[in-house]
């Protein structure tokens, strides 16, 4: 890539949007509230990782979903077999020729996972077909955070997809979780990773020729752990971006523990010695959601894991937001 294309992606990034994290006690409110429902509802732990883990944003808010004939349609499960186009809706004061431009590279499917449920998938390609030949060769599996949807990864001139795809010089897929957006069942952590799989079998069986990276932010490296630990055919690489160790170290333990309870939910750091892939792990010095100390954990245990990217300043949404360029000039190499 020449210098001036690299100036023109990285002019992208800073038009986008900056937000802070959430702030220290409220975290520790959450951390107590996290240990105080597992001591007095310990018969339910999946129950309770669903109301702590999982806030997916409000049906609707973010996009909508049209036939081809115009008429919206409120559940991914009517759409097998049917094409269809997803309509972000207007978070921001961009114009709607801003919102027709980013959505004209990119495609809507729906998978049914191994657990039965439907999720949306889309698939977003960059303006120009011209990567280089490492780069051409590969696809990235996106798998989002706990708090948004496609419709937030689908806004202009904040950190979407397609802008992903073009950063990045290949072809983005990314998809709503079980539960979230348009996509049937509920959120679970047993969902998430039939998710992903599900998008990764459906990559793999339309572009057999494709090497995958996968890619996690937050919760979503939790699934991309779990589908890496498997060992799947076709896998060459996996970021995480602000992992976490798992629920229990998260919200009291220390990140190093070496024990892990039964009841311990979203275990990462017991998946890592079993991925024989590449890992990267990007985290910033000031994220107060999950503290540094994981992300150099995760590194730590992975194998073949690589230096990992510490992003002096960075908290946990703008390690990935734009605001920090290094973030993804590290992933792209």
């Amino acid at each position: 890539m020449t210098d001036s294309e690299g100036s023109n992606k990285e002019s992208l990034l800073t038009r986008s949007y900056f937000t802070e994290g959430p702030p220290s006690i409220f975290m520790e409110i959450l951390k107590g509230c996290f240990m105080c429902c597992y001591l007095i509802c310990p018969p339910t732990p999946s129950s309770i990782t669903r109301k702590i883990a999982f806030h997916p944003p409000q049906k609707g808010r973010t996009y909508a979903i049209y036939l081809e004939n115009g008429k919206c349609v409120t559940n991914a499960s009517k759409l097998i077999g049917k094409r269809f186009h997803i309509k972000p809706e207007r978070l921001t004061k961009c114009h709607q020729s801003d919102y027709d431009e980013l959505m004209r590279r990119v495609e809507c499917y729906t998978l049914r996972t191994l657990l039965g449920n439907d999720i949306i998938v889309i698939k977003c390609s960059p303006e120009h077909q011209d990567a280089e030949e490492r780069l051409s060769r590969m696809v990235i599996i996106f798998a989002q955070p706990n708090a948004s949807d496609l419709g937030e990864y689908l806004q202009p001139f904040h950190l979407n997809i397609p802008l992903l795809a073009e950063l990045f010089e290949t072809d983005v897929y990314a998809f709503d979780y079980s539960g979230y957006g348009y996509s049937s069942g509920t959120v679970s952590e047993r969902n998430i990773y039939a998710d992903i799989r599900a998008v990764f079998d459906f990559v793999r069986m339309r572009r057999p020729n494709k090497k995958i990276v996968l890619l996690g932010y937050s919760i979503g490296t939790a699934a991309v752990a779990d589908l890496a630990a498997s060992k799947p055919d076709g896998l060459v690489g996996v970021v995480m971006v602000a992992p976490f160790t798992s629920g229990f170290r998260l919200f009291g333990a220390k990140p190093t523990n070496t024990h892990t309870s039964k009841l311990d939910r979203f275990t990462t750091c017991d998946k890592m010695g079993s991925i024989n892939v590449p890992v990267l792990v990007c985290h910033g010095s000031g994220d107060e959601a999950i503290p540094v100390e994981h992300g150099l954990e995760i590194a730590r245990r992975a194998p073949r894991g690589v230096p990992p990217l510490i992003v002096h300043g960075a908290d946990h949404m703008s390690i990935f937001n734009g605001k920090y360029l290094q973030t993804f000039r590290r992933i792209r190499q």
